[in-house]
């Protein structure tokens, strides 16, 4: 093992850190090891479009409940860092998403959030990824009552069904 000195600390780096692999290994693994001067960025993974508020509690500690129909048709964690964007008033927060009932059409904002959102206000959720190539992010579209509308284009469909129903929008 090699020694790399951070700061005062010195730590030791494993031998099997990706930047310590070679080419060969890489191939032979057919592992997708980050290289040293790869580029990562940060990119949208999944948004829920235009949220209405639900309701609000500014007293519980934070995070903001999605139906869990939206989290999986958008493809956001349990407890995975949400950006928030207000339509109404501009205001962006970050929290955690915790999944609501499902088919509830439930979007609460809870904690600091709460005082930056009234109950139906729009908001759209956002979560992003790191990556070191480009991604196709799952983007969502739901109407006034949080139910499903469409995915966005661009958007990552393998989660649709053939048997989902479609929904025509009028003026879209």
């Amino acid at each position: 093992m090699g020694i790399v000195t951070i700061g005062r600390k010195r730590s030791e780096v494993r031998e099997d850190h990706p930047w310590n692999v070679s080419e060969e290994r890489r191939a032979l693994l057919g592992t997708n090891y980050l290289k040293r001067g790869d580029l990562l960025k940060i990119v949208l993974g999944s948004k829920i479009h235009r949220a209405y508020v639900t309701s609000r509690d500014p007293d519980y500690i934070g995070s903001v409940f999605i139906d869990r129909d939206l989290m999986e048709r958008a493809k956001l964690w349990e407890y995975e860092r949400v950006l928030i964007c207000n339509v109404d008033n501009g205001e962006r927060w970050e929290t955690y998403a915790l999944p609501a009932a499902r088919g509830s059409g439930r979007v609460s904002v809870q904690g600091a959030g709460a005082r930056l959102c009234e109950v139906g206000h729009c908001l759209i959720i956002l979560a992003f990824q790191v990556s070191e190539r480009p991604v196709e992010p799952t983007m969502v579209l739901v109407d006034r009552n949080n139910r499903f509308l469409e995915y966005l284009d661009g958007s990552d469909r393998s989660l649709e069904t053939a048997d989902a129903p479609e929904v025509q929008l009028s003026g879209h």
